[in-house]
């Protein structure tokens, strides 16, 4: 075996950087998942679907055998599951479509409660994650929330057209339909309420993807606080 040639300080850093941000990149279960399925559909070969898609042939190989889990990596284990961070990102998804987006710190902040309350061990410093989690947690569920820029309610609702109005209204009925209630009026009722916000201003939140949401996501305007109230 021959000697290993001779890299410049320059060199070896560079492949350090490279290696840093290669492990565990974003995209690499994708990639996985496309190269088993071109295996199995029998397109190509273990060693050449490696290539193609960016694999070592042992992190592939151990994957398609079952081995190890197709999502599995190195490094501690995750603070929540894979089921609980999307409840979290479907939770997060929600309050921006209602007008109350979370921005990052606030994320963080509820985190830190959450984790604090259920009394679960993690590496954070007082339990409060910082942004290399942050920025994890939001590739690793970048299917179902993503940043939006909010606008004002009071302009979103200025946009509303005859088409979303019929959209709500066939809603409805196949909401009322669903539960029995399409020929018993006298079992329908109604309830206003009236919101007032304790002030808030406009700014980046996390929201629902545009693909799954593509209008504005709305905002409770006001001053610097989220603080609401709702009156029935």
């Amino acid at each position: 075996m021959g000697k290993p040639k001779h890299q410049s300080p320059a060199v070896k850093k560079a492949n350090a950087v490279k290696k840093k941000y290669n492990r565990g990149s974003p995209g690499k279960s994708l990639r996985c998942k496309r190269a088993i399925l071109a295996i199995e559909k029998k397109e190509v070969t273990v060693r050449k679907a490696s290539e193609l898609y960016g694999l070592s042939y042992g992190y592939l190989h151990r994957r398609l055998s079952g081995e190890v889990e197709l999502d599995s990596r190195n490094g501690p284990q995750p603070i929540f599951t894979k089921t609980e961070e999307e409840a979290m990102a479907h939770w997060l998804k929600e309050m921006a479509s209602r007008g109350m987006g979370l921005k990052p710190g606030d994320v963080l902040d509820f985190v830190q409660k959450l984790v604090t309350n259920e009394k679960k061990q993690t590496p954070f410093a007082n339990n409060r994650p910082g942004y290399d989690w942050y920025y994890a947690f939001m590739r690793r569920n970048s299917h179902i929330v993503e940043m939006r820029t909010e606008t004002p309610l009071e302009t979103c609702r200025a946009k509303l057209t005859k088409e979303k109005t019929d959209k709500w209204y066939s809603s409805f009925r196949e909401f009322l339909s669903l539960k029995g209630l399409i020929d018993k009026p006298t079992r329908i009722w109604n309830a206003d309420e009236t919101g007032f916000s304790m002030g808030s201003t406009s700014g980046k939140v996390i929201g629902p993807t545009r693909a799954q949401h593509p209008t504005q996501v709305p905002h409770l305007s006001g001053g610097h606080s989220k603080q609401r109230l709702t009156v029935m």
